[in-house]
């Protein structure tokens, strides 16, 4: 046990230092802004070694939590000011925490090391890394606050290298959004300050103000602050009407730099919501819960009837995985009822969570692989694309490739939540938590698996059965390097949709303590 605070400095410490080394050779060791194929190899080995250190720290504390030796442990790293640096670990940012390492070690794993311009988006991606954590285990706001704002410079850069300088519409749309979500961030921390005055700026500390004061109706201050956070997350995590940023990320990004992204913004929005929203001002979003599940409706059937027109398998992941946070929200929303609902509805919103992150994961990098052999991901061509027919698509590819065709089988098949795969019982977990609560608009949000159902059965129609007009070139199907690196996020996603019950074991401690101290916070207004 006492080894638990290093492990835990470690996980943060480790991509800083492949970060600092890295930035050390660039700038000393690499003459005429020239790099060879032996230097290249090097940097790129000092980067995946921090993070397979990194991996296996988290994976180590994994197997001590499946052992009931970790809950939560908070640790007291420095003070400043009104400041403490805590780092904490607990069933939620455990499972959050191993997906972001696993997917940082498999973007670095699939990025080239050809010029210097790459060398810059590994140090980027570690140090994305590194505050990505920090942002996951602190257990302090105003650190969470000063991290969050900071990860902007490093996410620009790594857009714009992928990008080849050029700051296109998706890219600026995509910062202007961030931008405006980490204003709104410190605009939270700010009002915190003023309204609750806390003692310090620990997240107990925080609950404990803000639930000192007893209102039982929603007060304008803290509807304001809620609505900072929900705008905040809401910029990561994308739910209607904060979602136009996503679609176009899901087009423009590129390389590892993309599979990362795809994956922690939301991850990283979907946080803040357990562990700040929920907690903080638990009787605002019990009030508002129908408005929050009703945009979260809206998101699921309009994202549906979306990826129904598109012909872009860029598109239709964009849309599919925009959906699935749709579900979520609604498993997030399931407050003021009984006990076995929240636990429903909590629980299956994180596997849920997890589960597509690995999905996204899996097919962000299957699209990579598609586009290194044909140029771009079109299963059909549109009636305004203006493709030549006979340009390769992939039509028909499931007869010549069959390897490509049943990893991209896996990855619809988890996002449409077929049984036996993760994302299946997740969703059916936040289903039960909201007919429980809200059947109503939940039975609405039941429809849009039927739109589910449509474009991934589209996508199927083109891949196996090519359509009339349209030629495929024979293709290399998947090598088997390229298997090796999907197969962690394969195995994830049959790991959570067979034996789901070892991961919400390891969620459950934490779960019943949160759903305790809202259900307290709750009985303070008046409410349950």
């Amino acid at each position: 046990m006492d080894l638990i605070p290093q492990l835990l400095s470690a996980i943060v410490i480790s991509p800083l230092v492949g970060f600092v080394i890295l930035l050390i050779i660039y700038t000393t060791l690499l003459p005429n802004n020239s790099l060879n194929h032996q230097a290249g190899r090097i940097m790129w080995d000092i980067a995946l070694t921090s993070v397979l250190i990194q991996l296996i720290l988290i994976a180590f504390l994994s197997w001590q939590s499946s052992q009931g030796i970790i809950t939560l442990n908070p640790l007291h790293l420095l003070q400043s000011y009104n400041s403490d640096f805590w780092l904490g670990l607990d069933g939620i940012n455990l499972s959050l925490s191993m997906m972001i390492t696993l997917v940082t070690f498999l973007a670095i794993l699939s990025s080239p090391v050809n010029q210097k311009s790459e060398i810059i988006a590994l140090a980027c991606l570690l140090l994305l890394n590194s505050g990505v954590m920090i942002l996951l285990l602190t257990r302090d706001l105003f650190i969470f606050t000063i991290i969050w704002e900071a990860l902007l410079l490093p996410l620009f850069i790594l857009l714009m290298i992928y990008n080849n300088g050029i700051v296109t519409s998706g890219v600026r749309r995509f910062m202007s959004s961030q931008l405006l979500g980490a204003i709104c961030l410190h605009l939270f921390l700010l009002g915190t300050t003023y309204h609750a005055d806390p003692e310090n700026y620990r997240f107990s500390a925080l609950f404990n103000a803000l639930t000192g004061v007893r209102e039982l109706s929603p007060n304008p201050e803290k509807l304001i602050l809620l609505s900072l956070l929900l705008v905040t997350a809401g910029l990561r995590f994308p739910l209607f009407p904060l979602h136009s940023w996503w679609p176009p990320l899901v087009r423009c990004v590129r390389g590892g730099s993309g599979l990362f992204l795809l994956v922690s913004l939301p991850l990283l929005g979907y946080y803040l919501l357990i562990r700040l929203a929920l907690p903080l001002l638990p009787m605002i979003l019990v009030q508002f819960a129908p408005i929050l599940i009703g945009l979260s409706v809206i998101t699921i059937i309009w994202s549906g009837m979306n990826a129904l027109v598109q012909d872009n398998l860029r598109s239709v992941l964009a849309f599919g995985l925009l959906a699935q946070m749709g579900y979520m929200m609604i498993g997030l929303c399931t407050l003021g009822e009984t006990n076995p609902i929240w636990v429903s509805g909590l629980s299956g919103s994180l596997l849920l969570a997890v589960s597509i992150a690995a999905t996204t994961a899996l097919a962000y990098s299957l699209l990579v692989m598609i586009e290194n052999r044909i140029g771009h991901c079109r299963f059909a061509a549109g009636a305004n694309s203006g493709d030549n027919p006979d340009h390769p698509t992939m039509a028909g590819m499931g007869s010549h490739c069959p390897k490509i065709a049943g990893t991209l089988s896996l990855c619809l098949m988890a996002m449409m939540g077929v049984p036996l795969l993760g994302s299946f019982l997740g969703k059916v977990l936040c289903l039960i938590g909201g007919f429980g609560s809200h059947p109503e608009l939940t039975l609405v949000a039941a429809f849009g698996m039927l739109l589910g159902v449509g474009y991934i059965n589209q996508v199927f129609s083109n891949v196996y059965s090519p359509s009339s007009g349209y030629n495929t070139s024979p293709v290399a199907d998947l090598t088997f390097w390229e298997l090796l690196q999907l197969l962690p996020f394969a195995v994830i996603i049959l790991i959570l949709g067979i034996y789901p019950n070892t991961f919400l074991a390891l969620n459950e401690s934490t779960l019943t303590t949160l759903i305790g101290s809202v259900k307290t916070a709750l009985h303070m207004f008046g409410i349950g």
